[in-house]
């Protein structure tokens, strides 16, 4: 909930002081982005491979056998990611991850009470439909990381640390939603909404054995701020501010 406050009170940021921006700056009128102008059904694509950079949180859905029936249990992995986005509608880059995931359990002559698991992974991204309001692609990710356990032994309680070597790998869908200039209104582009769902596999020994593993489902969806839309307005009423200074 605090998360979303923040998103909301910047989001009310932004537009104010875009429109304090088109106010004081009424003479410098942007040229209408090629976004807004897409038709129905017509998909696209970046002019030039751009960087792109972007935060990620998902949420992992893990079974386990610690309790009966088909409870699971869910944490929450925290990431960024960067890259370049290339014309042909793919995102090629890479990303760093951390899941910290606090338990009290009996694991194999141990108690449990902390896992953590770190790792950077790879990713290729192709977007299938990058239509004027929703995008879909499928994120296809592999990577390398370590996992660190705090134990207890149960014979004495003597506390013990483990790690060991994780490959993770992982493919998803995502599906995004993007919103439109106001009559010419620019903050409102920057808005957008993200969903995804997926499956992550991580392949590791198991330290202790243990009746969790890291494999499981995911899912993230909230609102987003779109950077690269703010970058490009902010180039554009560069590029036009510069043009009107030479002319004078």
């Amino acid at each position: 909930m605090l998360n979303v406050v923040k998103y909301l009170l910047f989001t009310i940021f932004c537009c104010v002081s875009g429109w304090a921006t088109a106010q004081s700056t009424g003479r410098i009128e942007l040229p209408v982005a090629p976004e807004d102008t897409m038709k129905a059904g017509q998909n696209l694509h970046p002019v030039e491979p751009k960087l792109i950079a972007e935060t990620d949180q998902r949420f992992f859905v893990f079974k386990s056998h610690l309790f009966p029936g088909p409870e699971r249990l869910v944490t929450r992995v925290y990431g960024v990611r960067a890259g370049v986005f290339f014309p042909f509608n793919v995102k090629i880059g890479a990303g760093a991850y951390i899941s910290n995931q606090r338990l009290s359990s009996f694991w194999d002559g141990y108690i449990l009470q902390r896992r953590q698991l770190e790792y950077l992974t790879l990713f290729v991204e192709p977007y299938y439909f990058r239509r004027k309001y929703w995008e879909l692609s499928t994120p296809l990710e592999l990577g390398i990381g370590r996992t660190r356990y705090e134990l207890y032994k149960v014979a004495d309680l003597q506390p013990e640390e483990k790690r060991s070597v994780a490959y993770p790998m992982g493919i998803g869908v995502t599906v995004a939603l993007k919103s439109q200039a106001f009559h010419r209104f620019r903050p409102f582009r920057w808005l957008g909404f993200n969903a995804e769902v997926g499956y992550r596999l991580t392949l590791q020994p198991d330290i202790p054995k243990a009746p969790i593993s890291y494999n499981g489902f995911y899912y993230s969806a909230g609102p987003t701020l779109l950077v690269s839309r703010m970058y490009a307005d902010y180039k554009a009423w560069r590029a036009k501010k510069q043009r009107l200074k030479k002319k004078k």
